[in-house]
Order: structure tokens, then sequence, then C-alpha cells
């Protein structure tokens, strides 16, 4: 978590001071260490990552640590009407060697319902840029001892389909990079602490939430949050975390019998109600 003042937006601060935040925050890992993770959209470049200066760092970085990273990359399209939102793995040696791109686009925020519509009243007020959705499985392939993970950015977490695709793909553990930063107070970002908990819970995996300006969280599978940052603070949360295999009920069925038990349940309530009018 490089720290910075909530409530500011990319046109505030401009892009490159959170990842100045985030490289200062990387000299205080203290290897050894078997990966480590920064928030998502750290990075904000105009094309590739791989082809910006700033990839040169990161992979500096992660020989550095000698440990593979995991960084939250924003970056331009092809289309001048799309970006990008992705998780991007980078590997000891500084080589790119996986990445995943969102898919669960935030509404009026990376994407604009009936935009054509609403540019005829909000003008200047919406996003130039839509998220390009690249339907990817929700999964990492970490080298080392940590293996593959699944992945959910940001407001993903509040999705259990997400964090559910990854686990069973075989993710030992579940990664959230996030960015709250344009919030002020901490609501926001204590709901999703919340979420994090919920599908710890659900998958039996430990959940690893982390953001530029807050909350950063360490929660196990059982759901108890075991290390969180503070708002605005420049902090590293350094954990040991364990590596979870198998499935739940949850992961194995998904949402299948609260949906039947509530099908039942408006099934039985129209019948009782037809039963009384009949009787009246």
């Amino acid at each position: 978590q490089g720290g910075g003042e909530q409530g500011t937006r990319k046109e505030d601060t401009g892009v490159e001071l959170p990842f100045q935040r985030h490289v200062q925050a990387n000299d205080l890992v203290e290897p050894p260490v078997d990966l480590v993770v920064w928030p998502e959209d750290v990075i904000d470049t105009s094309g590739p990552f791989v082809d910006h200066p700033w990839s040169e760092i990161v992979a500096d970085l992660a020989r550095e640590v000698q440990a593979p990273m995991v960084v939250g990359v924003v970056e331009g399209d092809p289309d001048p009407d799309r970006f990008r939102n992705a998780a991007v793995l980078v590997d000891a040696d500084g080589e790119v060697v996986d990445r995943y791109d969102k898919v669960h686009r935030v509404p009026f925020g990376e994407y604009v319902p009936l935009r054509s519509l609403l540019e005829t009243v909000a003008e200047d007020a919406l996003p130039d840029r839509d998220l390009r959705v690249v339907h990817d499985r929700g999964r990492l392939d970490v080298p080392g001892p940590v293996g593959r993970v699944a992945v959910a950015i940001s407001w993903e977490v509040f999705f259990a389909d997400r964090v559910r695709e990854g686990v069973e793909d075989g993710g030992r553990l579940v990664l959230n990079p996030t960015n709250g930063s344009s919030f002020t107070g901490t609501i926001v970002q204590t709901q999703q602490v919340a979420s994090s908990r919920l599908r710890a819970i659900e998958s039996g995996r430990w959940v690893l939430q982390v953001a530029p300006t807050g909350f950063t969280a360490v929660v196990d599978d059982d759901g108890d949050v075991l290390a969180r940052s503070a708002i605005s603070e420049v902090r590293v949360l350094q954990q040991d975390v364990r590596l979870r295999e198998g499935l739940t009920i949850y992961t194995r069925v998904g949402n299948a019998p609260a949906l039947l038990v509530a099908a039942v349940a408006l099934a039985a309530g129209l019948a009782w109600q037809r039963r009384l009018k009949r009787e009246g």
C-alpha cells in the first residue's frame, strides 16, 4: 500500500505519483518472500505495459526481492474508445509471464450503459472510454511455491462467481487488487473487506486484498481479518499464508441450493395465497 490522500482522482494526482509511491513502498518488503502483490491501477500507461519504461522498473524490483510480483495495470487499447484493466504477473527474473484482465465492469466507472442516449444529456460528465472485456479465467499461475491463484480485481470480489471460477480451476489463494482512492471516508472500503471475508468463507481460501490508500488486508479461510492497514498510510503487510486445496460445498454447487429454496418458498407462498382466496 503506497499510501496517499483519500478522495483523489487521476486528473488530480496524475499517473506518476501513485507509481512512485509503490516503488518506494516496495523497499519495505523484507526478503525472502514468495510473492509481492500491488493494488489495482497503480500503473497507468497509454500503451501496453510491456512496452513502457515502467515495466523495466518493476522487473528490477522483482529481481531485487527475488520473487514474482502481481501488479495492477491500466493500459491503453488500440481502439481509442477502449482501455484494459489487468493484474500482470512478473516473475523473479523480471519477465511478464501471465495476466488476468478484469471481466466485471463498474457501471459509469468503467463503461457507460446506453452511452449514445446518455451522452445527449450528460455530455462531459461521462467517462470517455469503456473497459474492454477479455473473457479470461480468473486465475494466474505464479512460479515457485505459490502456484495457481484465483484473482478478482476490485469490485469483482463482490461477485462470488469470479472467485469461484478461479478456485474451481485450482486457485489455492485469492488475490483482490483494488483501488478505492477516489472514495472519501471508509464505507466502501469496509464493505469490500466484508466481501473479501465472505469470499474466503465460501471458497475455503485465504484472501489478500491490496489497495493503494486502504484498506489492505489479510483474511484467512475462516473469514477472520488477521491484518489490515489504516487509510492513507504507507504500509506493507507481510505474512505467511496457507495455500488451500479441495472444494467447499459452495464452490461445488454455487447458488443453486439457495435459488431452489427461494423458488420453493415463492411457490409455497403463492399456493397458500390461492388456498386462502378459495376458502374466503
